[in-house]
Formats: structure tokens, C-alpha cells, sequence
């Protein structure tokens, strides 16, 4: 618009200044709706932040109903983790170990209990409870999808556009994949540890569940894209012990293209394989292999806020609908309108 007003008229002093006015003012709004979204998105993080480490601790298997065990896993565009598999293998593992002890007996009993009913979970198909569903989460799970839906619902109400949605929800999701992903690095070190098998499958389980609701909520595409670094890492450890023994550096770095060389490395030197294994030989990484990176993600790799340039939802031709929303463009129209009186000779103004 500002581009043809200048073509009609190039050399109008009026109309430039208007144009200057106009510009001021879009770059005052473009910096209120920055502040504006800054806020928003930093009371949500600050609120997901005390939430998300529940999908790390909390075992979904204890806390979901006897008839949602079978539905946790439903293959929608993502990776799964096939329990059968994962069965057969692990027991393979406790043949060879004997230990009769600790994490391999854990790990058994975890994975008949996942395992147990997969095939009529794939019988029944996209049967059963309806998505979006947050009764049939455990409380822990549940508490974090409801900030998830809040937030939706709070987009909804303020007729935010699509774009814009989209970006709130990219950059809530983004967090989230940070924030699991570093705790989990950082946790995985420690005396008790993370890097297990029987804890990647409860993680992967109790993500699952999140990204279930946020498919049916219409969100899953942009969960998929910005929590597919986190996904990845726990896809990971979710690999069968005796699978993962066999399997080389070269390898595993070529099957997981998101991790860094460093946190390969951590993974596996931190990986759980029980009292009586030394790590393998062949998880050592090359002599030239650079390892001095750091294994963290960074907060200030955040996608960036891009205002859309598409039509406003608010049509300036058409009565506004919201009273509230009435009065403060009058009071800010009677506002500016005084502005524009007082520059004005006395003899010229119409409101003394």
C-alpha cells in the first residue's frame, strides 16, 4: 500500500509524512507484539520446565489403566519401539548373563509387561479411546499435556492466526526438547543413572502419550519437527542390550545423524550394562574424532518469531464485535485525534 501511494504520488510532502507516521507506528507494534509473545512464552516455559522431568521419572506402566497398556504405542509417522523384539532379545541376554539379578531381571519383567497384548493391539487399529483424551493419561503425564491444551485454547480464544500459533507452539516444543534432552544427558551420568534399557522404553512410552495428544489436538507435525532430537536419543537407548553390544561406533554414528560424536560418546560410556560388563571395544571412537563439543543443546538456537504478512482476521470494514475491544480503539482514536488538535493554531481547532 505504501509502495503504491508513493508511485501516485512521489513528491506530496503530506503524504510522506503520513507514511513516516504510519512506519513509526507498525515498528512500535511490531515491537509490542514481541514483548508480548516474549512474555507469554516465558511464564510457559517457566511453568513446562517444573513439569517435564516427570516424563523422565514417572513409570507409565504403574499408572495406566489395564486397557490403555495395549494403546501407548500407535506408529503415527514416528518411531516405535517393537517390545517383541526388544522381549526376545533381552531374554537372549539374561541366557547369557545368568546373573539372576538387578537391571536384566527388571528389564524382563518390564518387557513381558509391554509386550504383553501388542498383537491385539495391532488388531485393534484406531479403535478405542478418542484422541485428545487426557483422562486416560497417567496424572504426571496428564498435568504437562494440560499446559499444552490451555495453551491452545488460550490461542483459540484470542483468535490468534495460524502463523503465529504455529511459532508459540514451535518454540514451546522446542523448549520442551531441550530442556528433556540436557536433563537427560546430564542425569545420565550419575550413580543411578538413565542409560538403560527398561528406563529408555518408561521415557519412550510416556513421550508417546504426549505425542499422541498433540497428534490429535493437530499439533503433531510441529511436535514431530522440533522434539525429534529428544525422540531420537531415547529411540537410542531403547535398542536391545545384545544389539547394541554387537554394533560398532562407525555404525551407530551413521544410524544416528542428529547426535554429535560427543554424546554418542556419553551415551555409551555411561550406558548401563551391568556390574559384570566391561564396555566394547568396538564403541571406541577413532583416535581423530572430535569429542570437545559440547553435549548440551543450546536455548539460543530458538526459531525465530516471524510477524506473518497475511491478511488481519480483524476486518477494519466491519463493526467491531468486541465491546471491550470498541472502547480501547476509541479512547486510543480520541488520544491521537487530541494529539493532532494541539498541533493546530488556536483559531483552527475544533475542540478547545
Amino acid at each position: 500500500m505504501e509502495r503504491e501511494w508513493e508511485f501516485e504520488a512521489p513528491g506530496d510532502p503530506t503524504l510522506s509524512a503520513d507514511l513516516d507516521t504510519c512506519t513509526e507506528a507498525l515498528a512500535l507494534l511490531d515491537e509490542v507484539i514481541m514483548y508480548t509473545f516474549q512474555q507469554c512464552v516465558y511464564h510457559l516455559t517457566k511453568t513446562l520446565y517444573s513439569l517435564l522431568p516427570a516424563l523422565l521419572d514417572t513409570n507409565p506402566f504403574s499408572l495406566l489403566p489395564q486397557g490403555q497398556k495395549k494403546k501407548t504405542k500407535k506408529k503415527k509417522k514416528r518411531e516405535r519401539v517393537t517390545e517383541k523384539e526388544g522381549e526376545k532379545e533381552e531374554s537372549k541376554s539374561e541366557e547369557v548373563e545368568r546373573s539372576g539379578e538387578g537391571e536384566e531381571r527388571v528389564e524382563e519383567e518390564q518387557e513381558e509387561g509391554e509386550g504383553e497384548g501388542e498383537e491385539k493391539e495391532e488388531e485393534e487399529g484406531e479403535g478405542g479411546e478418542e484422541e485428545g483424551d487426557e483422562t486416560s493419561l497417567p496424572p504426571t503425564v496428564a498435568r504437562l499435556v494440560d499446559v499444552y491444551r490451555q495453551s491452545l485454547a488460550l490461542c483459540q480464544e484470542a483468535q490468534l492466526s495460524p502463523p503465529l500459533t504455529s511459532q508459540t507452539f514451535g518454540y514451546l516444543f522446542f523448549f520442551t526438547n531441550t530442556s528433556l534432552l540436557n536433563t537427560l544427558l546430564e542425569r545420565g551420568c550419575r550413580p543411578e543413572g538413565m542409560f538403560s534399557w527398561s528406563r529408555a522404553v518408561q521415557i519412550r512410552t510416556n513421550l508417546d502419550l504426549v505425542l499422541d495428544w498433540l497428534q490429535g489436538a493437530g499439533l503433531g507435525d510441529i511436535a514431530s519437527e522440533f522434539l525429534r532430537k529428544l525422540s531420537i536419543t531415547v529411540n537410542f537407548l531403547c535398542i536391545p542390550k545384545t544389539r547394541l553390544i554387537q554394533s560398532s561406533w562407525s555404525s551407530l554414528l551413521e544410524d544416528h545423524p542428529l547426535l554429535s560424536p560427543a554424546q554418542l560418546n556419553h551415551l555409551l560410556k555411561h550406558y548401563r550394562l551391568g556390574p559384570a560388563r566391561a564396555t566394547p571395544t568396538a564403541w571406541t571412537p577413532p583416535p581423530d574424532t572430535d569429542l570437545s563439543t559440547d553435549i548440551f543443546e543450546s536455548f539460543l538456537d530458538h526459531p525465530p518469531l516471524i510477524l506473518p504478512n497475511e491478511t488481519p482476521r480483524l476486518d477494519l470494514s466491519e463493526p467491531i464485535p468486541s465491546p471491550e475491544l470498541q472502547k480501547e480503539v476509541t479512547r486510543i482514536r480520541s488520544f491521537i485525534w487530541g494529539l493532532d488538535q494541539d498541533e493546530l493554531p488556536a483559531n483552527q481547532r475544533t475542540r478547545l
